[in-house]
């Protein structure tokens, strides 16, 4: 008989971000190695109705949600629809990717072994304040459900070691690095051209949001010549990114292309010469851009964030370079060495792909979490 779990996610493909993503690949993986899978997720925006979808075989049910409040959607129902999704489809065990609040709200003791993904604590921070007056609700749910967890599956040791929330819950904890499906990543890239090609191109990906730190990558374009900077995605700091160029005199260097497709956003990972990942807060807790770059042998640049996996994830010069966060100055040297270094940079690219294809295919990692799902069955 298959192993049957539940995979409790805020959200889910195609909703865009990098747990999104590892979800999908994870799920998808795991239903390969004969485990039965569904998936509860949040609607991508409100609505009154829950939704049933079968992606790539994958049963979704997406419940109705009324907001968003500090990034948490709020769903009145949740418990209702766990409940009758957990009576209809009996599974084994719950795997719960955190933070997300819904699951947190059920009033009762989990009777099913509870996985806990720990993506990323809830962070509070300067430039968003909201979120600390929130923990400090939050907080005591969350210590309820560490407190009924089986186990709890943690993305790097940085993180674990500087987790607040965690800090009580050591003896539960195992670390699993995120990774993803690089068959996704072969595209077919007939008749795609990529503008600003005739020069070497510095590439970021992500959410547009303050943690990102793209100011100051941006800013780092005033000390390097020769070399375009196009960062992929949309968020809430595009115009103030803007604006930046702007101010800067930089629109000839740097491209804020917002949405691209998964094809175009391939095809620049396969043209680009570095990758960058300039963030500035361990809410940049892992950092799954940097395994694609590494996937098509790209050197990284990343910046010193205490507690973030990037340290992890990027070894320095052996994989690429760490540089000071929030130093537009270091980070534009960083790229100039690389730059002025190219087989040296080739080198750091190949030592990438090398690590990545020893520590970061999801299939590596669904064999991992499988054997912990074993432990409770």
């Amino acid at each position: 008989m298959h192993l049957k779990v539940l995979h409790i996610s805020k959200f889910y493909y195609p909703h865009e971000g990098g747990i999104e993503y590892f979800v999908k690949d994870l799920v998808e993986s795991l239903q390969n190695f004969n485990i039965q899978i569904k998936v509860l997720a949040h609607q991508n925006s409100p609505s009154l109705f829950s939704k049933k979808e079968v992606i790539k075989n994958i049963h979704v049910l997406r419940v109705p949600i009324l907001t968003t409040i500090s990034y948490a959607p709020i769903c009145l129902n949740f418990y209702y629809f766990l409940k009758k999704i957990i009576f209809e489809f009996k599974p084994d065990l719950l795997h719960i990717h955190m933070p997300n609040l819904s699951p947190l709200l059920v009033p009762f003791k989990y009777k099913l072994p509870v996985i806990i993904h720990w993506h990323a604590d809830v962070v509070s921070s300067n430039y968003d304040k909201k979120l600390k007056f929130f923990y400090n609700f939050y907080r005591p749910l969350e210590k309820r459900l560490l407190k009924q967890a089986s186990k709890i599956i943690v993305t790097s040791n940085n993180y674990l070691k500087t987790s607040f929330a965690l800090k009580n819950f050591y003896n539960k904890c195992t670390i699993i690095p995120l990774g993803i499906n690089p068959d996704r990543l072969e595209i077919n890239f007939n008749n795609i051209k990529t503008q600003h090609n005739e020069l070497p191109i510095i590439l970021s990906v992500g959410r547009l949001t303050y943690y990102k730190g793209y100011e100051y990558l941006i800013r780092a374009m005033k000390y390097v010549n020769d070399a375009r900077l196009i960062i992929v995605g949309e968020g809430k700091e595009k115009n103030r990114l803007k604006n930046i160029v702007l101010k800067e005199k930089l629109e000839e260097k740097v491209l804020l292309t917002g949405y691209l497709s998964e094809r175009h956003k391939v095809n620049l990972l396969k043209k680009c010469f570095i990758f960058c990942l300039p963030s500035i807060e361990r809410t940049e807790a892992f950092g799954l851009s940097l395994l694609e770059a590494m996937y098509f042998a790209k050197p990284l640049i990343t910046t010193n964030v205490v507690g973030s996996g990037m340290n992890f994830v990027n070894i320095h010069q052996k994989t690429g370079l760490i540089v000071s966060a929030e130093d537009e100055k270091e980070l534009g040297m960083a790229i100039n060495f690389l730059l002025a270094n190219k087989k040296l940079a080739q080198k750091y690219g190949q030592n990438g792909k090398d690590r990545f294809n020893k520590l970061f295919h999801i299939n590596n990692i669904s064999q991992k979490i499988i054997k912990i799902y074993r432990e409770f069955i």
